[in-house]
């Protein structure tokens, strides 16, 4: 009888408690289903630029290999000499600047030529004198143009400030799914057959979305830092501490302490990123929270 009386004094509270953490739930729902959808573009963007970025210098020596440096028995040419060749094989540009350039095998030299078609920036062999090719190739632009897009999203300093925006947003995003899966992941339907698309993105993203929930969190939140590099100044000034925080941060943000391993393991969680907000708006685009209220 005692306890039958302690239990009915007690539900009124649990019946008034039920309904705010019911509403708790359903507004981080929410949060997490339209931030996602605002976002999912820029998601998309910088996760796949991200894995090209990974491997830029791998791309960038498969498409464009170094040129063969022989010294064929010759001496190195001077800056003379070798804008006399440039003249020789350009006689309506003229030279404007003389650079030596590393390659895996040698120094090779680097002219800029101006003329009627514009600035070429050419390279030439150093022992002969000889035009071995652009030193900006198609491939080092285009490297060059992805870079850009993962991280100024093609505007400059306004694409930074809006890749910090969105890298707070993908903390968010990280944080809400982190509670919404721990929180109620005996909700979760298992075993049901997959009846459409939009189960079958809702299933996949629910699944995989849980093993993202690290990596997103840590890329959003060391490129908000990157974004916004006051924040770690304004805390250990700009000396060899913050420099060295700034390395790690690095280190953490492209996988590149462990070699091909890692960047291998960033590059797929990256494709798998981008898809879990093009699922994440497909399966839920027509659908209530319903997940998140008592049956």
């Amino acid at each position: 009888m005692g306890k039958a009386s302690s239990e009915i004094s007690r539900s009124p509270n649990a019946n008034r408690t039920r309904p705010f953490f019911r509403q708790v739930w359903r507004s981080l729902f929410r949060l997490h289903l339209w931030l996602g959808t605002a976002i999912v573009a820029y998601i998309f963007v910088v996760s796949l630029s991200g894995c090209i970025v990974l491997f830029e210098h791998e791309l960038y020596r498969f498409f464009s290999p170094d040129p063969e440096v022989a010294s064929l028995g010759r001496q190195r040419l001077s800056v003379a000499e070798l804008m006399q060749a440039a003249l020789a094989q350009y006689p309506h540009d003229r030279v404007v600047g003389v650079w030596d350039r590393k390659v895996s095998a040698d120094v090779i030299a680097e002219l800029w030529l101006e003329g009627e078609g514009g600035l070429q920036q050419r390279l030439f062999h150093p022992y002969s004198g000889e035009d071995v090719g652009n030193a900006r190739p198609f491939s080092l632009q285009a490297l060059g143009f992805v870079r850009d897009a993962h991280m100024n999203l093609l505007s400059g300093r306004l694409g930074r400030v809006v890749n910090g925006i969105g890298s707070v947003a993908i903390v968010l995003l990280s944080l809400s799914g982190a509670i919404l899966w721990f929180g109620k992941r005996s909700r979760f339907p298992s075993g049901r057959p997959t009846v459409d698309l939009e189960e079958r993105a809702r299933k996949f993203h629910r699944r995989a979305g849980v093993w993202m929930i690290i990596f997103a969190a840590a890329w959003g939140g060391t490129g908000t830092f990157f974004a916004f590099p006051w924040l770690v100044q304004s805390l250990v000034g700009t000396g060899s501490t913050g420099q060295a925080i700034f390395e790690g941060l690095y280190v953490v943000h492209s996988g590149s302490a462990g070699g091909w391993p890692t960047k291998a393991i960033w590059a797929t969680s990256g494709v798998l990123t981008s898809l879990l907000a093009l699922t994440g708006v497909l399966g839920w685009r027509r659908r209530a929270p319903k997940p998140l209220v008592d049956v």
